[in-house]
């Protein structure tokens, strides 16, 4: 989704001065374009140096990105293995998808995390999760999507090797 929407995501900020972006890409997104170069029709070295002329966007790709997380507002990305993981801070997540992507690619519980989070398949519809949910804090997903994560993901917090244990010895001795 990133090589679709990059030109995009340097308008962002440009749309919205009074938010800062923090832009921070899969691990793997630039050595994947560096050894495809045809796949885009700009430069990593470009796009970084576009980033860093914006004063409200940043590049981040520090190790650490939980933090961030927890510093954010929302989130807004096309990352699978993010959507549980943000969960935790019970601020608004975006996800970008393919329509397909959105109804095949996923597993029965990605499915149902998908249902309690705000999906964006156009522009438009980021600029519009921008304008109700970040800005008019108009969050309407968010009790689904806490009391969700708090049944299927959080509910094991701090205890997750002794819930392991416990399946362990479950399924060995009955």
């Amino acid at each position: 989704m990133f090589l679709e929407f990059s030109d995009f995501f340097l308008e962002l900020p440009k749309l919205y001065p009074q938010i800062h972006f923090i832009f921070r890409p899969h691990p793997l997104l630039f050595d994947t374009i560096k050894q495809n170069p045809n796949l885009w029709n700009d430069s990593v070295e470009s796009y970084l140096t576009k980033i860093s002329r914006i004063p409200n966007m940043t590049y981040d790709d520090t190790s650490d990105y939980l933090q961030t997380f927890m510093d954010s507002s929302a989130l807004i990305h096309d990352c699978g293995s993010f959507l549980a993981e943000y969960l935790f801070t019970e601020k608004p997540m975006l996800f970008i998808a393919k329509r397909a992507q959105a109804n095949d690619s996923f597993t029965k519980h990605g499915k149902d995390l998908l249902d309690r989070l705000y999906l964006a398949y156009t522009q438009e519809e980021i600029i519009n999760f921008i304008n109700e949910v970040v800005i008019n804090n108009n969050d309407y997903m968010k009790k689904k999507r806490v009391n969700f994560a708090n049944k299927q993901i959080i509910y094991n917090q701090g205890n997750a090797g002794k819930a392991i244990a416990n399946d362990i010895i479950r399924e060995i001795f009955g």
